[in-house]
């Protein structure tokens, strides 16, 4: 029988649950930025008023700058963050339908970042829902990977993987009647 979770790393799963949180916190900025309507209050990406976004002075967040900027930094933060998983899982000696959706992940986040460039510079309503929409499937990804790496995880899939071992080799024993 292969196990495909032999040492469940608690630093590892307590990444996954950090990343978990920060991209609620960056869907709940978001939010804030399309329920305040200040989507577009900065015209230009991936720059931010021609500024490097990373060096865009502070004395400048004002009024929706300041909401969407923001927004732009957590969701810089998270791909980065995403890219860490990532080659922390690839490294490690996790399921491989574990690293494979967390690559599925990182392509989503991503796309995340390019449908939001894309959103200020075409200026496209239907670009936005989508974006809204994959930010949610992204971090309903996000979860299952933090629960696929706890320590608990871990055991559900030994168990998973020993019934379905047990299953095929009662399945060739026995025949109908």
């Amino acid at each position: 029988m292969r196990t495909p979770a032999a040492d469940p790393n608690p630093f590892l799963h307590r990444f996954a649950w950090f990343l978990v949180g920060a991209t609620l916190l960056l869907i709940c900025s978001g939010g804030m930025v399309t329920s305040k309507g200040v989507g577009l209050a900065v015209p230009d990406w991936p720059t931010t008023f021609g500024y490097n976004m990373f060096f865009f002075p502070v004395s400048k967040w004002v009024g929706g700058i300041f909401f969407e900027h923001t927004h732009r930094l957590i969701a810089s933060l998270i791909g980065f963050l995403s890219i860490v998983l990532a080659l922390w899982l690839a490294f490690s000696k996790t399921a491989r339908c574990i690293k494979t959706l967390d690559w599925v992940s990182l392509g989503a986040v991503i796309l995340q970042g390019v449908l939001g460039g894309l959103r200020v510079t075409l200026l496209k309503d239907q670009i936005g829902i989508f974006h809204a929409c994959l930010a949610q499937a992204f971090l309903g990804l996000l979860v299952v990977i933090a629960l696929a790496t706890s320590p608990a995880g871990a055991g559900s899939r030994r168990t998973m993987a020993a019934f379905h071992d047990d299953r095929s080799r009662s399945s060739l024993s026995s025949r109908p009647d």
